[in-house]
């Protein structure tokens, strides 16, 4: 069942292996939150996959995450920073961890990708609707997504429409709000240094990732 309270608890039972497994990885601005990782990489523990797909490494700091933990990581970027892909070989090599690192427009491979591996998809880019349009065409070969950015409100405050795409097409998922940051927001503390003024700023617009339940969710 997918619920914010199996989403803590699957998060707690794991939490001391994702943070011996990520005691050398450091956050990157402006990345994907240490709590949101930690629940994307428990639950794709729990249910027992080998592989994760990603769109949108940026600074490398989930891909780290992810490849670290274990799983074999297919990570698509539109505009690699050549200095994280360097990086983030040079880890893979030194660390003998299973990366593949593409190139591209990931929205014209999602569907041949969550064909072959059938496994969790994370998206951090694109944004919004297409974001969310991708895990609904892709929803029969996928056991769940998570897609980062889903506060209510975009920067300015005004609507996220990738939140309101969400909400309107009747896919079941949970966001991970206060009551995750309230149980595991301490992971976060680099990101309220380097990214928000403050940890209520953090809260406001750095939280809610949506997690997505797909045709191939494992209970």
């Amino acid at each position: 069942m997918l619920t914010t309270s199996h989403l803590v608890d699957v998060s707690r039972r794991n939490l001391s292996w994702f943070l011996k497994q990520n005691s050398e990885t450091k956050y990157r601005q402006n990345g994907i939150l240490p709590s949101e990782m930690l629940c994307f990489c428990s639950l794709a523990r729990e249910q027992g996959h080998q592989e994760v797909i990603e769109s949108g490494r940026k600074n490398g700091f989930s891909t780290e995450a992810l490849m670290r933990c274990g799983f074999k990581t297919i990570s698509y970027e539109v505009e690699p920073i050549s200095n994280t892909t360097q990086r983030l070989a040079e880890i893979c090599v030194s660390e003998t961890l299973d990366l593949n690192m593409h190139t591209g427009d990931f929205a014209q491979h999602a569907s041949e990708l969550s064909d072959i591996y059938r496994c969790p998809m994370l998206i951090d880019g694109p944004k919004g609707r297409k974001a969310v349009q991708i895990v609904q065409n892709n929803l029969d070969h996928l056991p769940f997504a998570a897609i980062h950015d889903m506060s209510r409100q975009a920067e300015g405050r005004v609507p996220n429409t990738g939140r309101v795409a969400l909400e309107e097409c009747g896919l079941e998922f949970v966001i991970l709000g206060d009551e995750f940051a309230e149980e595991f927001g301490l992971l976060d503390r680099g990101a309220w240094e380097s990214d928000y003024n403050s940890r209520e700023e953090m809260t406001r617009f750095g939280f809610h990732m949506a997690i997505i339940r797909g045709k191939l969710w494992r209970d």
